[in-house]
């Protein structure tokens, strides 16, 4: 391993480890800003409260990727949500803000890593939104989600 490799995983782990810790956020903390992104990512999938008008659904047979890869990227212009959904497991879904925090650029999602990396300037995040490496300083915004009955609900956050 190169000292550069080195470098760049431990630096991965030292920001998956803060972000662990900060998940309870304030102000200072790097962590989470507010109640609506601590909810998305410290609630137990599964436990989520059923879809009311806050929700925005969207049928599955719409979004393929999610039933066949287990992830699909989302885009629904009339509720101004722009994700990227992946299936922690049959019963929990997560929604991840799919614009990065450091220059506004679209992530991509790499299916080996299971993080989001932006094409700009190489700024990586994991499934709760953590940065795994910078550039960035600031976590992308999680979002609960949930699938019942056929549909994809977001939960949106304004």
């Amino acid at each position: 391993m190169t000292r550069r490799e080195w470098l760049i995983q431990t630096g991965a782990m030292a920001a998956s480890a803060c972000a662990g810790g900060c998940a309870a956020g304030g102000p200072g903390t790097g962590g989470v800003a507010d109640a609506g992104q601590a909810f998305a990512a410290a609630e137990a999938c599964g436990d989520l409260p059923p879809p009311d008008s806050g929700w925005h659904a969207i049928p599955l047979a719409e979004i393929p990727g999610l039933a066949s890869q287990g992830v699909a990227r989302v885009r629904a212009r009339e509720a101004l949500l722009q994700v990227w959904v992946v299936r922690e497991s049959s019963a929990c879904h997560r929604a991840v803000w799919a614009i990065c925090t450091h220059g506004a650029c679209e992530l991509d999602w790499k299916p080996e890593e299971r993080w989001l990396e932006c094409p700009c300037h190489g700024s990586r995040f994991n499934t709760l939104g953590a940065i795994v490496r910078g550039p960035a300083t600031q976590p992308v915004r999680t979002l609960p989600a949930q699938v019942r009955e056929g549909y994809l609900y977001i939960k949106r956050p304004f």
